[in-house]
């Protein structure tokens, strides 16, 4: 039995497979050919040469243009038992395929992580089956630890200046401020590993993801006491916190006073 499926094939356009839905990874290059792909609910353009990562359970296609001849592409399957094994056998690489489970929408890479991805998969095709494993572990880790991806369908942007990737971080936070977040969610987000999501925002802004994401959501639930019309374990829920007793502590740790004792001061000050 295969730990993972390697597929290089050359074909008529019309024998593409058509959408379809698996519940295994895909990591694709598409050598030659061109036309419009379908990932989720998302279908657009693409070009030869872009290399995409498709998580499970999204249906996908590649619709390729008949002008083109012969299309020619490379596949690599993998299941997520695969890397849940790899990451329990292997505690070096827990960190790896930890990031990559957590993926859930379809991505593609840029500059040298495209690069590298591309002469992975082409090297594959000339060694043997422990060769390609060998391959394919370096691929995961090489994904994992990139930056240089994005997900499919969003403009690419350049996140090497810091300013650009903390206002990355600002906008997933403003967004899902509300919802539990942890700190490999984030990292995910930005095709990043913890430790190197937690080394540069502590180096860019001089504190703890957890600090701020704390500091943005007690300024919110501020607002909303001094609003009035919410009970203290209203706003709580509303600005992110899902324990009372543990916001009125944060509260009063940043603001010298409970969120009750602001609400009633600014009530009075009405």
């Amino acid at each position: 039995m295969e730990s993972f499926h390697f597929d290089h094939v050359r074909l008529r356009p019309q024998e593409q497979i058509g959408l379809h839905t698996q519940p295994s990874w895909e990591l694709s290059w598409v050598m030659r050919g061109k036309g419009r792909r379908t990932l989720g609910d998302l279908t657009e353009p693409f070009e030869a040469g872009e290399v995409v990562l498709v998580p499970p359970d999204v249906p996908h296609e590649w619709h390729f243009d008949d002008s083109d001849g012969m299309i020619e592409n490379i596949t690599l399957i993998f299941s997520t038992d695969f890397l849940l094994l790899v990451g329990g056998k292997f505690p070096e690489m827990a960190g790896v395929t930890d990031a990559l489970v957590k993926i859930t929408r379809p991505i593609t890479f840029t500059r040298r992580t495209l690069l590298q991805l591309r002469e992975a998969l082409e090297g594959m095709c000339h060694i043997d089956a422990s060769g390609k494993l060998v391959s394919v572990l370096s691929m995961l880790r090489t994904i994992a630890m990139s930056r240089e991806c994005r997900a499919v369908g969003h403009p690419v942007r350049d996140l090497s200046r810091d300013q650009d990737w903390l206002k990355e971080v600002e906008i997933y936070v403003t967004c899902n401020h509300r919802r539990h977040i942890t700190l490999d969610m984030i990292a995910a987000h930005l095709c990043m590993n913890r430790s190197a999501f937690c080394s540069r925002f502590r180096r860019t802004t001089g504190k703890t993801f957890v600090t701020y994401l704390n500091d943005y959501r007690l300024n919110i639930a501020l607002r909303l006491l001094a609003k009035g019309g919410m009970k203290v374990a209203q706003v709580c829920y509303h600005s992110g916190f899902n324990d009372v007793p543990h916001f009125n502590r944060l509260f009063k740790s940043r603001f010298g006073m409970t969120p009750t004792q602001f609400q009633q001061q600014s009530s009075a000050e009405l």
